[in-house]
């Protein structure tokens, strides 16, 4: 299994803007990562994924060096699964469908590390990450069943029976809080996640968490982690308690921020950020 969690940068400086009048058409993997065209420095299309779970924007080594990206920095690279060292390029342009983005600070990363086999299977050469630093001022819905982006100027209405949740800002990314019967859960809204993932450290699992006699594999843009299969009996999102939901737990480092895990978006019919207004707006299927 393949999840794709948050990238730590320690320098996020960008402006995005964005057209309604654009709509952008996506890939979706089968793993449920979204894959877009995006115009680099004036060049492109290139493949993409957009992570709503990533605070940083990320571009492979080959591209960076396509375009003669000079390093302004180093950072760590950072998710679930691991940690690297990495060097940081300015790119002065980024288009995406109706985005545009001036002056992005990206994080480069291996060749190998864009070797997924979620990405393999689609038939796509992925170059980069989009992250946060751009999409964090925007508003936008991610329509699943037509596969397509759809930007807003503003705040968009709140459709019947969607599920509305409350996001903070934590390390340049949102943070999704959740209420559960007995605690709020804090997760990253993530199109880059697979599955549900939950972090424990010591005892802090939700009730009703059994685990399975099975271990699975975290990979990411940082390598890959050892993690467990278990059954959360009852998880709430809004109204909807959902049964018996397969999760995949990590072990949270100590050191790490206190996040409780990762809400994976690809399986609801549509998902809007109200950026600005600090708002997700969920829509089952």
């Amino acid at each position: 299994m393949g999840v794709i969690d948050g990238l730590a940068l320690l320098l996020i400086h960008s402006f995005a803007a964005a057209s309604t009048r654009v709509p952008l058409p996506f890939h979706l993997t089968g793993q449920g990562a979204i894959i877009v065209p995006a115009i680099v420095n004036g060049v492109g299309p290139v493949s993409f994924m957009l992570d709503t779970g990533s605070n940083g924007s990320v571009i492979s080594e080959q591209l960076a060096s396509t375009l003669g990206a000079k390093a302004v920095a180093k950072t760590t690279l950072m998710s679930a699964s691991g940690r690297r060292d990495a060097l940081v390029v300015r790119i002065e342009h980024l288009v995406v469908g109706g985005v545009f983005a001036d002056d992005v600070l990206m994080t480069v990363a291996s060749r190998d590390a864009f070797a997924l086999p979620d990405f393999a299977t689609s038939g796509r050469t992925v170059q980069g990450v989009i992250g946060q630093d751009v999409l964090g001022a925007l508003r936008y819905t991610i329509d699943y069943g037509e596969r397509r982006i759809v930007w807003h100027d503003v705040a968009a209405t709140i459709p019947a029976h969607a599920t509305v949740l409350e996001l903070e800002s934590q390390d340049d990314r949102f943070v999704a809080r959740v209420p559960q019967d007995r605690r709020v859960l804090r997760l990253v809204p993530d199109t880059g996640a697979e599955t549900l993932v939950l972090f424990q450290q010591g005892e802090s699992m939700p009730p009703g968490t059994s685990f399975a006699n099975e271990s699975v594999e975290l990979t990411g843009l940082t390598g890959r982690r050892d993690a467990r299969r278990a059954v959360v009996r009852a998880f709430r999102l809004g109204s909807t308690v959902l049964m018996d939901v397969t999760v995949v737990i990590v072990e949270r480092d100590c050191d790490t921020t206190p996040l409780d895990g990762l809400l994976p978006l690809h399986h609801f019919a549509r998902v809007t950020f109200n950026g600005p207004e600090r708002q997700l707006l969920i829509e089952s299927r």
